[in-house]
């Protein structure tokens, strides 16, 4: 989320301005320290009381609020808590009342059937897709899994070792064991969430027998197979992934001694690695930096190549880059839809990015924490609000992006239900009707589009 910042500030602070902030928002830094801050209510925030323009229709925890000056909190304390168990023993003792993104305590919040556990049962918890992805990537430079130049047979066979390999990788089985459950699988690098995302087919379960037909039709054997290096940072997600691998190779008749562990001792001479093209197998992760396809399909434009690239898998294909570039330039169509997707096809029949899984994050608050909604349940909210009580096929939460309610009816086919692309702000006058739900939630900004 970005907000305004009075420029005098910036130029008189420069770099010290992130320890020095200045805005015009709701609350004023009181303190900062290694352990957390502390924020109070600005005194000269402007004079605006807690309403709603809408239908009239108020949430019972939220009618207390009406007509009370905001921001409703006199104080806000955030506490800078270092490791997963240190923020799940916080909130399970009650210091914090939100806990975001508990991956690594998800089966202790949860039972196996995605309720929460007893002693949270009057808890609340929702899941929001973040649109960020995780991803293999081959280093098609390397000559064991990639492009051999001045040999197309052998470049021909590597592409069947890394197809054999992406129909044996369980991306069902890697959500279970490392993200709690949750998050969405697909293929290629256009994940859920997109308007160019295809369902069908994207949510394949892995084929053993496909896969080792696969090696044996492109001649390949035990002996012949070549060492499969797994990079990674040294840390005990990589490790767990790693002997998933392992043992999915093995399934499709790789020798356990064939796949390999290469461990950095840390993230920068992991990435370093990557950057230089010295790693043949390594995991990829992207934020996206805007909900719009050509931002995650740019990872395997060939400018994107190494050196100097961490997101590389050294892939190049000019049919690929003449329809992104294409693609790229024009506004929302079926046919730049339709470039997009042919381009994700080449992707996919390369083998050269094994894909994926879109990441959910997890979200967790404490029963009397009110004014705190759901980032779904507040969508439904404006949506009643900013559409005057119509439904709208979907709804925009701008600080996450995911379209996040659908049309009992599908599509409207009214001319005077609002439309908007889902990267487009509010006017003022739909801003002012949905401010009143806006303020007490995680979120800045919202949109409905259809």
């Amino acid at each position: 989320m970005f907000s305004i910042v009075p420029r005098e500030a910036v130029e008189t602070f420069g770099r010290e301005f992130a320890q020095k902030p200045a805005g015009t928002g709701p609350f004023l830094l009181e303190s900062m320290t290694g352990s957390g801050a502390s924020l109070v209510r600005n005194p000269t925030f402007r004079e605006e009381r807690f309403g709603f323009a809408g239908d009239g229709t108020v949430p019972t925890q939220l009618k207390g609020f009406i007509g009370k000056p905001q921001p409703i909190a006199d104080r806000v304390r955030i506490a800078f808590l270092g490791s997963p168990t240190t923020r799940f023993l916080a909130y399970s003792k009650g210091e914090v009342h939100f806990l975001p993104h508990p991956r690594e305590s998800y089966n202790r919040l949860f039972d196996g059937q995605s309720h929460l556990r007893s002693e949270f049962a009057d808890h609340h918890w929702e899941t929001v897709y973040d649109f960020s992805i995780v991803y293999l990537a081959f280093n098609l430079e390397d000559p064991d899994v990639g492009i051999v130049p001045g040999d197309p047979q052998r470049t021909t066979k590597n592409r069947a070792l890394r197809c054999a390999i992406e129909r044996s990788i369980d991306w069902q089985q890697r959500r279970e064991a490392l993200h709690g459950g949750v998050g969405r699988e697909f293929r290629g690098l256009i994940p859920p969430g997109l308007p160019e995302f295809e369902a069908i087919g994207n949510n394949r379960r892995p084929d053993f027998a496909a896969a080792r037909a696969l090696l044996e039709a492109s001649g390949w054997t035990a002996d012949e197979l070549p060492t499969i290096k797994y990079a990674g940072v040294g840390g005990p997600r990589s490790r767990v992934f790693y002997e998933l691998l392992r043992n999915w190779l093995m399934n499709i008749g790789f020798p356990k001694e064939k796949v390999t562990f290469d461990a950095y001792a840390s993230f920068g001479s992991y990435t370093k690695a990557v950057r230089s093209g010295n790693t043949q197998l390594q995991e990829k992760g992207w934020i996206m930096d805007y909900p719009d396809v050509q931002n995650v399909l740019q990872l395997a434009h060939s400018a994107n190549r190494t050196p100097g690239s961490n997101t590389s898998s050294n892939f190049a294909d000019p049919r690929f880059d003449e329809l992104f570039e294409t693609a790229a330039s024009m506004p929302p169509s079926a046919e730049r839809t339709r470039l997009y997707r042919e381009a994700n096809d080449i992707l996919q029949e390369s083998c050269a990015i094994l894909s994926g899984l879109a990441r959910e994050s997890i979200f967790v608050w404490s029963p009397d924490t009110v004014g705190l909604f759901g980032i779904k349940s507040a969508a439904r909210l404006v949506a009643r609000s900013s559409c005057g009580g119509r439904k709208a096929q979907n709804v925009w939460c701008g600080c996450f992006g995911e379209p996040v309610m659908e049309s009992d009816q599908g599509p409207s086919n009214d001319p005077k239900l609002p439309r908007y692309r889902s990267d487009a702000s509010l006017t003022v006058d739909q801003a002012d009707r949905a401010a009143a739900y806006l303020r007490p939630l995680p979120c800045s900004q919202v949109g409905v589009w259809a």
